[in-house]
């Protein structure tokens, strides 16, 4: 899930300067496997009820006896503790996405509380994001490219996004630490959750991961099959297939979800658009911005958002608005204020921070191999745009997050230490539960299938319907109350079980 830089920068911000979180640099001692976390209280903007305890891990697993880091881990404890069942480990998506700051809009929420009351509500942000080592980058280099951002066109525009993104990376790298650099993986963050586990000395672990959290589990599920009490992996995100299959699938799956909100749109009473044909309408929306990008009067004048819209702004918009069924009114009268001509609601503001989630998302080049060349990038679009049936210029190409890896990867400096590959999964000490829905705009149904015969005894709930996540989204339904019965209890659904909410 591709997140607007500027949502949680002030946050992460504040936190990171508060001392109960701070970052020491990797030290030269041997870690303790089986110490207690010590909780104590954390510190502002987190709600009084939060606890925050510092966890001792390798630098490198390969070398587990050399150097260590301290990870920074947050906690909402049960509100029954004569009922708690232990710890539950919440991970959302991105990657960059900082779940342990977006803990606090969850606190007290309405559908939740069975959570809460049974669990101790765990968040480890990954390496690389939130308040572990985040990625520190140049933010006026990168508004230098933002301020200008497209897809390219041509084969000279396809170089200099890659010669961008090689000479941003170097300077990533060299600000955030050359030694923590390497272990920005989905494999390491994994083996970060076994010494979480660890030391919280509870048994199996109880996990719940979205979308890129759900890379997180499946490959936590390959390296301690038998350390599971529950594992739910929702929107399925596949990293055992490799990436230029994996767009040709995505870009079908967003096609999908976006004619999904189109047919809303045009039938829909409550709709601005009702009785339009919104498809149409966005995808001229869409062309026009390709042959020439909107000027932001307000952005010009202030200078704190990036003051030309481009395609590529709308189509991240269309991307993040897809997510939740919710959003769509809302998407609706954006479109219908954007065929006017006001595109304000695609201000972005400026980046001001060294650690923000517009490069946090990079850490999935660790995790993916991309060594496309030009003619490979030319054909690709050309399948992307003959799948979605749009014409160029009106189409998706640069709307998913495989769209942007194949493109921003290639040179960024690092050696892919976690390549897609195959799981082995026989079985495990607890069945796991994946779901998934058909129109889901990040992660294509067929993946979700694809991981699901691959882990042994594992069931896949099927959801009716569209958006990205079917737990704690659009005020609850089907399928996440059976996701709570799993967390809860460890029953599973039928094989082939059928949810329309």
């Amino acid at each position: 899930m591709i997140y607007p830089a500027y949502l949680f920068v002030p946050l992460i911000a504040t936190l990171l300067r508060g001392t109960a979180l701070a970052i020491p640099a990797p030290t030269q001692t041997t870690p303790s496997t089986n110490s207690s976390l010590n909780w104590t209280p954390c510190p502002s903007p987190f709600p009084q009820n939060f606890q925050c305890a510092e966890l001792s891990a390798p630098l490198h697993y390969s070398r587990a006896n050399e150097q260590t880091v301290t990870l920074n881990v947050v906690k909402i404890p049960a509100k029954n503790s004569s009922a708690r069942l232990g710890t539950l480990v919440f991970q959302e998506g991105g990657p960059g996405y900082p779940t342990a700051a977006h803990l606090i809009s969850y606190d007290n929420q309405v559908g939740w509380q069975r959570i809460q009351e049974r669990f101790d509500v765990v968040a480890l942000d990954s390496r690389g994001v939130g308040v572990n080592y985040p990625m520190k980058c140049d933010p006026q280099l990168w508004n230098q490219f933002a301020s200008t951002l497209s897809y390219p066109k041509t084969e000279q525009q396809w170089q200099q996004t890659l010669e961008f993104f090689e000479n941003f990376g170097s300077d990533c790298k060299n600000r955030t630490g050359a030694e923590i650099w390497p272990t920005f993986d989905t494999l390491t963050s994994a083996r970060d959750l076994e010494t979480l586990r660890s030391a919280l000395g509870e048994g199996g672990i109880n996990y719940y991961g979205l979308s890129w959290g759900s890379q997180r589990g499946q490959q936590y599920a390959q390296l301690y099959p038998n350390n599971i009490r529950t594992l739910a992996l929702d929107s399925v995100l596949d990293h055992t297939s490799q990436p230029e299959n994996l767009i040709v699938d995505s870009a079908i799956s967003f096609g999908l979800a976006a004619d999904f909100f189109y047919d809303w749109a045009s039938t829909n009473k409550s709709s601005v658009l009702y009785g339009q044909d919104v498809k149409t309408l966005f995808l001229n929306l869409a062309k026009q911005l390709d042959q020439t990008p909107a000027t932001l009067t307000e952005c010009v004048q202030s200078g704190n958002c990036y003051p030309n819209v481009t395609r590529q702004d709308l189509l991240s918009f269309l991307s993040g608005q897809l997510d939740f069924t919710r959003s769509f009114p809302s998407l609706a009268q954006a479109i219908a204020e954007m065929a006017q001509g006001n595109y304000s609601v695609l201000a972005a503001p400026i980046v001001t921070e060294e650690t923000s989630s517009a490069w946090s998302f990079m850490i999935g080049c660790n995790d993916w191999s991309t060594n496309e060349t030009y003619v490979d990038f030319s054909n690709r679009l050309i399948a992307e745009r003959e799948l979605t049936g749009a014409p160029e210029g009106g189409d998706y190409v640069g709307a998913t997050a495989w769209d942007l890896w194949m493109l921003y990867c290639p040179r960024w400096p690092t050696d892919v230490s976690n390549p897609p590959k195959p799981l082995d999964i026989a079985n495990t000490s607890a069945p796991v539960l994946l779901v998934n829905a058909l129109w889901d705009p990040e992660t294509p149904y067929s993946g979700a299938v694809n991981v699901q015969r691959q882990i042994g005894g594992s069931v896949l709930l099927t959801r009716h319907g569209e958006g990205h996540g079917s737990f704690l989204v659009d005020g609850g339904g089907e399928a996440m109350d059976i996701i709570m019965e799993y967390l809860l209890t460890g029953a599973l659904p039928a094989p082939g079980t059928v949810v329309y909410s």
